[in-house]
């Protein structure tokens, strides 16, 4: 099993520190395209002088902390948002995420089976955590398939949150003041794209989970 620093190490890097750096870019081209309503160049926002000072190290240093932290703040709003709320309230999303329509008919029953006799409980969503503590120390391969999915589908739904967010809160400055609302549209576009993958590899990772338990 590899250790759980190069797992923690993997899943920071794609599920913190790239929606980051994605969120910094994204609010930069916000500014950028609405500059010219509000008749302030992006070359004033980020001056030379306010830059210059900095040391090199220290920019480079401050710039990667702020872009973990960032990452961290949208994965928290992102599990609060999507996944807390936004799966639960609306009924034709929230479907895709429950058990029955994830699974088989015939590997839906064989678990619950399997659940009820080792562990002797009525198995319910909270309960994931105990069949994830099996497989991680019972089944270390197919655990480490199952992080991979787990980490396509965080990112997939932190850069879900940023794009949506961004893209809304710029699609109504933009309307207000009459600027063009293109990049916003692509902005919530590519969100829809990113929810469907988002979807896509959570309902894997259930699916390997139960499967590897069933195995």
């Amino acid at each position: 099993m590899e250790p759980l620093g190069i797992k923690t190490t993997i899943y920071d890097f794609f599920s913190y520190f790239i929606p980051g750096v994605v969120c910094n870019v994204c609010i930069i081209l916000s500014i950028y395209f609405s500059s010219y309503t509000f008749s302030i160049p992006l070359k004033d926002i980020f001056t030379e002088e306010i830059l210059n000072l900095m040391p090199n190290w220290f920019l480079i240093i401050t710039l990667i902390l702020i872009t973990y932290v960032f990452g961290i703040i949208i994965s928290n709003i992102s599990s609060l948002f999507i996944e807390k709320w936004l799966m639960k309230n609306i009924s034709f999303l929230n479907k895709y995420f429950c058990l029955d329509n994830i699974l088989s008919e015939n590997t839906n029953m064989l678990f619950h089976i399997k659940i009820k006799k080792e562990l002797n409980i009525t198995f319910s969503k909270s309960d994931m955590r105990l069949i994830i503590t099996n497989i991680e120390n019972k089944k270390v391969n197919s655990y480490n398939t199952a992080f991979v999915f787990l980490t396509i589908y965080g990112t997939n739904r932190n850069l879900c949150c940023i794009f949506l967010l961004i893209g809304i809160i710029s699609l109504i400055t933009n309307l207000i003041y009459h600027c063009n609302i293109l990049f916003p549209i692509v902005l919530i576009i590519l969100s829809i794209v990113l929810l469907y993958g988002y979807i896509r590899f959570y309902r894997y990772y259930i699916s390997h989970l139960v499967s590897a338990y069933l195995s």
